[in-house]
């Protein structure tokens, strides 16, 4: 049996589509910039250019003192005898030398500002007294607070100030409230690198890490999540990844796993089998769409903990996924896709010899990815219709690669094969049904499951044949922008830009 054949068996028989939901890569890119700027600035927070970044500081003991852009507050029960609620507001922070504990639960530059011997910081009520309020005088250094402890005011602030730490994660929130420097582009600029998602990035203090191998744990549950799928769980957990994780002992273990087709974490190993990034997919009801982030993790001088920051790996050109496998000398046969997660659902069940591979970058962008790995391989391009991607802007894209290969890259050659796969109307979220969590689109996969048009499927003999076949796709695509009816991208986009919900969209009356 040729390879061709081979190849066409396992297409027919263990081919395994992905969801047809659109993916967001504005969302993505606006994740990744914040990101970056955040880890510009927490990478540069006490070196001696930091306060000209922030232009508006106080020189103090061992730290530099700045105002917030307004007076930050929260407020905390707090159970002593009685219960009082402690109201708490700073006008200004600190950053500085950390003060580590035996157990570094205070390992933190960045800490808020506690005014000694004066009322700013604490307001406390008794809510089993008549309600009042009053401004409680704290001497931090010889409480006399009744029935407060001064001890006890330090743990609480030391809650208060993790608080601070969890809200304001993204250092880039924080300082563009009093920087002159107000967009992600502007603070990489000024820590001298590219405002860029996917240009080299460089770092003072920290550098990136690899990930620990899976460890596959429970994923904790609260009460109100008992109906809930352990993805669903996981969805809401990543969301407080972005744009980047708070410091600390506690980081969310991101795990490669399955739920049948599904998987939501997708690890890109190089050539020592360790995991130097890793992309998490996020369903965004709002838009109706998906974002793949990319996430690494990051080690900082004197510090025990890794930190995650969702930018993709700081260097000139991203990996290819399963490079670890796509190294070895027996693959001969690689597949390659424009979607990780094709190349992902479909490596498991890959023949011997036979490799499924992918890559992240800004649309046409082709040389931020390194595909020097590809040369000396049979290399097949998968062209097939997913993500709100029709099979002819597919095969456009297919042919966009193709160009920039054969320019800079003219040891790699491409065969083409198309596949296509009939998402129902009905399914996959498609005109008539949308999504309110991942678990509508585990229940709407299992109910209406993608089918492959197993008789449809071809491989392009020649350059030629798949150039002619290009050029068909682009003529349809013309036609449909003639009759000019929306597309599910130009819905998403215009969901996105008046951010209401696509089932919104639908339900508006045709004019």
């Amino acid at each position: 049996m040729n390879t061709q054949d081979e190849l066409k068996d396992f297409f027919v028989d263990f081919f395994v589509p992905i969801d047809n939901i659109p993916e967001n890569t504005t969302r993505r890119d606006s994740i990744c910039m914040e990101a970056r700027a955040s880890l510009l600035i927490e990478a540069n927070c006490t070196s001696e250019y930091f306060p000209a970044f922030m232009k508006s500081g106080v020189p103090g003991s061992n730290c530099w003192i700045y105002k917030f852009s307004q007076p930050w507050s929260c407020k905390c029960l707090h159970h002593f005898n009685n219960n009082y609620k402690l109201s708490w507001s700073f006008k200004e922070f600190e950053i500085g030398t950390p003060s580590i504990n035996w157990n570094w639960h205070s390992a933190n530059t960045w800490r808020l500002k506690i005014d000694m011997k004066s009322s700013a910081n604490l307001n406390i009520i008794n809510e089993f007294d008549p309600p009042f309020n009053y401004v409680q005088l704290i001497d931090w250094e010889n409480s006399d607070a009744p029935r407060l402890s001064n001890n006890i005011l330090k743990a609480d602030f030391e809650q208060v100030n993790s608080y601070f730490q969890q809200v304001y994660r993204s250092r880039f929130q924080l300082c563009s409230q009093i920087s002159p420097y107000k967009t992600p582009e502007q603070v990489c600029r000024f820590f001298g690198n590219r405002g860029e998602v996917f240009a080299k990035l460089k770092s003072d203090s920290m550098r990136p890490d690899c990930f620990l191998k899976d460890l596959d744990q429970t994923v904790p549950r609260r009460s109100d999540q008992a109906d809930w799928s352990e993805a669903r769980i996981e969805q809401e957990m990543f969301l407080e990844i972005l744009p980047c994780s708070p410091q600390g002992a506690s980081l969310l273990p991101l795990c490669h796993k399955y739920n049948g087709w599904f998987c939501q974490v997708f690890p890109f190993k190089d050539e020592f089998d360790e995991i130097r990034m890793q992309l998490i997919k996020l369903y965004m009801p709002k838009t109706q769409t998906k974002c793949l982030v990319p996430v690494t993790t990051w080690i900082r001088e004197n510090y025990p903990y890794n930190q995650y920051f969702c930018v993709p790996l700081p260097k000139d050109k991203q990996p290819l996924y399963n490079l670890d496998l796509l190294l070895k000398p027996e693959t001969e046969t690689v597949i390659l896709t424009d979607s990780v997660e094709l190349a992902d659902s479909n490596q498991r069940n890959a023949f011997d010899g036979i490799l499924f591979t992918s890559f992240i970058c800004s649309p046409e962008h082709y040389e931020q990815v390194d595909w020097a790995p590809l040369r000396n391989k049979t290399i097949y391009y998968l062209i097939t219709n997913h993500s709100g991607i029709s099979l002819e802007s597919a095969a456009l894209k297919a042919r966009k690669l193709k160009e920039y290969l054969v320019k800079e890259e003219p040891e790699i050659k491409l065969f083409f094969v198309t596949l296509p796969v009939d998402y129902k109307l009905e399914g996959h979220l498609g005109r008539s049904r949308t999504f309110k969590s991942v678990d509508d689109i585990l229940q709407n996969y299992e109910e209406w499951p993608p089918v492959v048009k197993t008789t449809e499927i071809k491989f392009w003999e020649s350059d030629e044949e798949f150039l002619e076949f290009c050029a068909e796709a682009e003529e349809i695509i013309k036609s449909h922008n003639i009759i000019k009816p929306p597309t599910l991208a130009e819905i998403t986009r215009y969901c996105q830009q008046e951010e209401i919900f696509f089932s919104e969209w639908m339900s508006r009356p045709s004019e």
